[in-house]
C-alpha cells in the first residue's frame, strides 16, 4: 500500500500558501490603495459606503464652523409634509438622512409640535431595527430638522414587487424562508415600542425596509400614537390631520376601528401586521 501520511503536511502547507496569497488581492479591493484614493473617500465618492474614511483626513471640529459641518447630497424622499435628503457629515466621515418640514407644511399651525413630537417619539425608541436619531436642530431660517442614521436597502414593497414580477436577482435574495425571519423581527419590534407605550398606525410594505447586510428597519413613526398619554392625540383632535376627517394611517393595511376613527392599540398594529404577512405569502 502507498503511504500518503508523507503528502498531509505539503497538502495544508500548499492550501495555506494558496489562502494567504489570496488575501492581498482581497484586502485590495476594499482599501484605498493611494492618497488620491483616500481622497476621494474623504470627499463623498460612491466607494465611501464600502470602507471608511481614514480619520485623519476627515475636519476638526475645532477647527470648523458648525455650518462647514454637512455637505448637502441627493433628494431620498419627499411626502407632503417633509422631505429626506442625504447629507455628508465632514466630521465623521459617514452619510446622514436629514429630515426637515416643507416650508408651505411648515406654516401651518400646529405642524412644529408636531414633527417635534415624532423626532422624540423616534429619538426614544432605542432598538437596533429602529433608525436611530443622531441630533436635531433649527437652521439660520428657523426651520426644524433631525438627523438620523442613512438607511440603504430597499423597501419590503419594492422587493414583493420584484417577486410579483420573478427578477431573478431578487428571488435568489429573498426565499420565503428569509422573508418570514424578517417578518418574526419586525413583530419584535413592534411588541419592543407597544412595551414603550407606542403604537405605529401606519405599518405597511413601504415602511420596511430590508439593509442589505441582514438588517431589518421599521420606518416613519410620524403618526406613532402614545397609548397611555393623557394629553388626547393631537393628530386626530389637534388643527392637522393625515386625511379626511378623523382617518390616520393607510387604508388597506389598517383595521376597522382605525378606519372608523375610534380608539386605537396595539392590536391595530397586529392587524397591520397580519395584512402585511398575508401579502407575503
Amino acid at each position: 500500500m502507498k503511504d500518503t501520511r508523507a503528502r498531509e503536511p505539503s497538502d495544508a502547507a500548499e492550501k495555506a500558501t494558496a489562502v494567504s496569497a489570496e488575501r492581498p488581492t482581497a484586502f485590495a479591493q476594499t482599501t484605498p490603495s493611494s492618497p488620491e484614493a483616500i481622497r476621494a473617500l474623504a470627499s463623498g465618492s460612491k466607494s465611501a459606503a464600502e470602507t471608511i474614511v481614514p480619520p485623519a483626513w476627515l475636519k476638526d471640529p475645532g477647527l470648523s464652523a458648525e455650518s462647514d459641518r454637512y455637505e448637502s447630497g441627493e433628494m431620498l424622499g419627499k411626502g407632503g409634509m417633509g422631505e429626506v435628503r442625504v447629507l455628508r457629515d465632514q466630521w465623521i466621515g459617514r452619510d446622514v438622512a436629514l429630515k426637515n418640514l416643507l416650508p408651505d407644511f411648515a406654516a401651518t399651525p400646529g405642524a412644529r409640535e408636531r414633527f417635534l413630537r415624532e423626532i422624540r417619539v423616534q429619538g426614544q425608541l432605542e432598538h437596533p431595527s429602529i433608525v436611530p436619531v443622531y441630533d436635531v436642530g433649527q437652521t439660520s431660517a428657523g426651520e426644524l430638522y433631525f438627523t438620523m442614521r442613512r438607511v440603504r436597502g430597499l423597501t419590503l414593497a419594492e422587493i414583493l414587487a420584484g417577486l410579483r414580477d420573478r427578477k431573478p436577482e431578487l428571488e435568489r435574495r429573498f426565499s420565503r424562508r428569509k422573508l418570514l425571519t424578517a417578518f418574526s423581527q419586525i413583530c419584535m419590534v413592534m411588541h419592543y415600542a407597544h412595551a414603550r407605550g407606542v403604537v405605529h398606525r401606519d405599518l405597511k410594505p413601504s415602511n420596511v425596509m430590508f439593509g442589505s447586510y441582514g438588517e431589518v428597519y421599521v420606518l416613519d413613526w410620524g403618526i406613532a400614537k402614545l397609548i397611555d398619554a393623557s394629553e388626547g392625540d393631537e393628530l386626530v383632535d389637534g388643527p392637522i390631520s393625515t386625511g379626511a376627517g378623523r382617518l390616520i394611517g393607510t387604508l388597506a393595511y389598517m383595521s376597522a376601528e382605525q378606519a372608523c376613527g375610534m380608539d386605537v392599540d396595539g392590536k391595530t398594529d397586529v392587524y397591520s401586521l397580519g395584512v402585511i404577512l398575508f401579502e407575503m405569502l
